[in-house]
C-alpha cells in the first residue's frame, strides 16, 4: 500500500491530503477514487484511508482506520552536526539518519565549518520522503542552524557527548547509551574537526568526550554511526 504524508495533527472521518502529496498520488501514482492508501503525519499516527474525490487542489480522503504507533524505545537521540562542504554528503546523512530513527538534528556552525547555508524547504521534502520510504512514523525535528556557542547555551536537560579526533581520555561509543529513559545529544564536528577551544568549552558545559573508533571518519559517516549505535545496542 502506498504511503503518503499529511501535516494534520488530528484526522476526521473525512480529511484532505496535502497539496504536494495530492499531486504525487493523482498525477504521479495515477491513483483514482475508491483506491486505498496509508497516510502518516510524522507524529506516530497511521491512517488507512480511501480516496473519495480527486477534484481540486486537495485530494479528499475517508479514514477507514486510525492507529497510534509507538516508538518502541524509551530514549531520545539528538545529533548536532556541522553541515558538510559537499551538500550531497549532508543530505545523504539526513536520509540515512531518518531511516534509522533520530529525534532531532541540529546543524551547527563551528570554527572549521565550510558551509553556512542550508535549503530547509529541500531538507523538509527529503525528510518526508525518508519517512515514507523507511516506514518510520516519527518525523525528526530539524532545528534551525545555530553556532556552537549557542548550542552550548541550550538548557534542554540532555546528556551530551562530543566526538572529536584530538588525543584525550574518551568514553567508547558503545558505553555511552544505557537502557534508561534519557535524552542523548552527540556532537559531530566539521571536516576539520572541532577546535581545542570548542572541545574545552563543551567539557566545561558538561559534555563528555567520546571515541567513534580508531579510524578517521567523514562527518556524515560519524553522524550515521552515532545514530546506529543505540539502535544496535537496544535492538530498536
Amino acid at each position: 500500500m502506498n504511503t503518503f504524508f499529511s501535516s494534520l495533527e488530528i484526522f476526521e472521518e473525512l480529511f484532505l491530503l496535502d497539496a504536494d502529496e495530492t499531486i504525487h498520488a493523482i498525477k504521479v501514482m495515477r491513483m483514482t477514487e475508491g483506491e486505498s492508501l496509508k497516510v502518516i503525519n510524522g507524529k506516530g499516527i497511521e491512517v488507512i484511508a480511501k480516496i473519495v474525490s480527486t477534484k481540486g487542489k486537495y485530494c479528499q480522503l475517508q479514514a477507514q482506520s486510525i492507529t497510534q504507533k509507538s516508538k518502541g524505545r524509551n530514549y531520545g537521540l539528538s545529533i548536532a552536526i556541522s553541515p558538510t562542504k559537499n551538500n550531497d554528503r549532508f543530505e545523504w546523512f539526513l536520509e540515512k539518519a531518518i531511516e534509522i530513527g533520530v529525534d532531532e538534528i541540529i546543524p551547527i556552525y563551528c570554527q572549521n565549518s565550510e558551509r553556512f547555508k542550508l535549503n530547509y524547504e529541500r531538507i523538509n521534502k527529503q525528510v518526508i520522503a525518508g519517512l515514507k520510504q523507511s516506514n518510520n512514523y516519527f518525523k525528526p525535528e530539524i532545528k534551525e542552524a545555530i553556532s556552537f556557542k549557542k548550542l552550548m547555551e541550550l538548557d534542554d536537560n540532555c546528556k551530551g557527548f562530543i566526538a572529536h579526533c584530538k588525543t584525550a581520555l574518551k568514553l567508547p561509543l558503545n558505553q555511552v547509551f544505557t537502557n534508561e529513559k534519557m535524552f542523548y545529544r552527540i556532537l559531530i564536528g566539521p571536516e576539520g574537526d572541532f577546535t581545542q577551544e570548542e572541545i574545552d568549552f563543551a567539557l566545561k558545559t558538561g559534555y563528555q568526550s567520546i571515541s567513534l573508533g580508531q579510524n578517521r571518519l567523514r562527518t556524515e559517516t560519524a553522524g550515521l554511526l552515532a545514530c546506529m549505535s543505540p539502535a544496535i545496542i537496544f535492538g530498536t
